[in-house]
């Protein structure tokens, strides 16, 4: 058999190459049809299985995202649509990714008492960063997982741990003591260090001195810019495609953290270390933790009687001791309860998703199907006036008194989630809360920052964009 003629080897060549980039195009058009054709027929599905839950009018292309943004437009927006829809609502990212917002304990209670995962498209854009921990594990490996580290959470474990709380909050107070009374302080800024110093203390027996990195510590900077990363991805439907996510800068920004992370020889860390042994529990325990004590010192001072109160019962109770005791944290009602209704108004976890692997019938008689994404609104939920009363953007304490919360469904406040799939740490972080509250108001008066009024934004947990400014004055300094 002849072989090609040399003159006819171009030709030939460029011929062969444009059939194959033909080849190509065409598969890759036929595939991208298939999708949206596909897509095409679940939105037409789930409009038919979402019908009987009424919700706002979405835009074909954008769904819901020009109004419930991440920032302080959509923390305002969705409660209103909770006083509108009562229970449940659509909410569209996108054209074709829909959730069911569930708003009321009655709802909420059927799915988080029910075994369904957590909604693995949602939380996929987290293990890159944080693995297949306890967030987002699922089946048999979250349920052995779980099983083990609960003993870790007994209360006999965690009462040596109020001492370290202690110490660690008294050097973030020390801190202030060397600023002018009336000085500004940012509190996400040192809440964030607090509360990784003593997680690091309680958790890896490590006394990292992060609170007195006058620079911050570099693992605050890296969840603070993670966070900000995987909720631009959640809200931007082609970067819901990991090539696309990957090769733009949010992606790289993504890359690059997990990459520059090294220990202290210079060494960088194993994937798995990264993911499954440390960055779950580490942003877990701190990161909603400082969101927690920042929110609660903000309400405080915007609430001076509420503080004046909580102070003088610290007082009593203390005794001019610089050291909360395990005993003083039952003696601290009134605290609690401002505690508490800081975590309603300013939930650290705005809400979390679930995917249903059930059918599921509320007890109105609606119903959905298996296979449907719902979203467990915690900010939402706690904003309801149908739940909280017409006085619901109100602080007030006196809603967790032991009168006012007599019958009332112990799934209409949920900070920490609820039902299998709660926190872990939820008395870890409840006791950290009281004691970085008790000997903060022992030691200081806080004002707001008129200046500087905060404007939220989320970035999975409840933060500020520019910050959460308040002034601080050491007892018995004039204003």
């Amino acid at each position: 058999m002849g072989s090609i003629p040399a003159q006819w080897l171009p030709h030939w060549e460029a011929g062969y190459l444009r059939t194959a980039c033909l080849t190509v195009l065409v598969a890759v058009a036929v595939q991208l049809v298939f999708r949206f054709l596909r897509a095409l027929l679940w939105k037409r599905y789930i409009q038919k299985v979402l019908a009987p839950f009424p919700g706002q009018p979405a835009h074909w292309l954008f769904g819901h995202m020009r109004e419930v943004r991440p920032d302080e437009t959509g923390f305002t927006i969705v409660p209103q649509w909770a006083a509108k829809f009562k229970f449940a609502f659509p909410l569209w990212i996108g054209p074709f990714r829909v959730v069911l917002s569930l708003v009321h304990p009655d709802y909420i209670k059927e799915i988080v008492n029910s075994p369904e995962p957590k909604d693995r498209v949602s939380y996929a854009w987290l293990k890159p960063w944080i693995g297949d921990g306890l967030l987002v594990s699922e089946g048999q490996k979250w349920f052995r997982n779980r099983r083990l580290l609960t003993p870790g959470f007994h209360f006999d474990v965690l009462k040596p741990y109020v001492k370290v709380f202690s110490e660690c909050t008294n050097i973030m107070l020390d801190r202030w003591a060397d600023l002018a009374p009336g000085t500004p302080v940012e509190m996400f800024h040192y809440a964030s260090a607090m509360t990784l110093d003593s997680l690091m203390r309680c958790a890896l027996s490590v006394r990292s001195d992060c609170q007195r990195d006058s620079d911050g510590s570099p693992y605050i900077r890296a969840v603070y810019d993670l966070t900000k990363c995987v909720v631009e991805r959640g809200r931007f439907p082609p970067f819901h495609i990991p090539l696309i996510f990957h090769l733009s800068p949010t992606g790289f920004r993504v890359i690059w953290v997990q990459f520059s992370t090294q220990d202290e020889d210079g060494k960088g860390l194993s994937e798995r270390e990264i993911r499954d042994e440390v960055d779950t529990f580490m942003f877990e325990g701190h990161d909603t933790t400082a969101s927690g004590v920042s929110w609660i010192l903000y309400n405080l001072a915007k609430h001076p009687a509420c503080q004046d109160r909580c102070r003088a019962e610290v007082d009593a109770v203390l005794q001019g001791r610089a050291e909360v005791k395990w005993e003083d944290l039952s003696k601290l009602p009134y605290t609690t309860m401002c505690i508490k209704e800081s975590l309603r108004m300013h939930s650290p976890v705005p809400g979390v998703t679930r995917l249903t692997t059930q059918p599921h019938t509320f007890p109105d008689g609606r119903s959905i199907p298996a296979g449907v994404s719902v979203s467990i609104g915690v900010h939402s939920l706690h904003h309801n006036i149908h739940v909280w009363g017409d006085n619901v953007m109100e602080f007030d304490p006196e809603r967790f008194s032991p009168e006012n919360s007599k019958g009332r469904s112990s799934h209409a406040f949920i900070p920490f989630s609820a039902g299998s799939r709660n926190c872990i740490g939820q008395h870890f972080a409840m006791n950290e809360l009281k004691v970085t509250v008790a000997l903060t108001l022992q030691r200081y008066r806080l004002e707001l920052d008129e200046t500087r009024p905060p404007y939220r934004v989320a970035r999975l947990i409840t933060r500020t964009r520019d910050g959460l400014w308040l002034k601080v004055y050491p007892r018995g300094a004039d204003n």
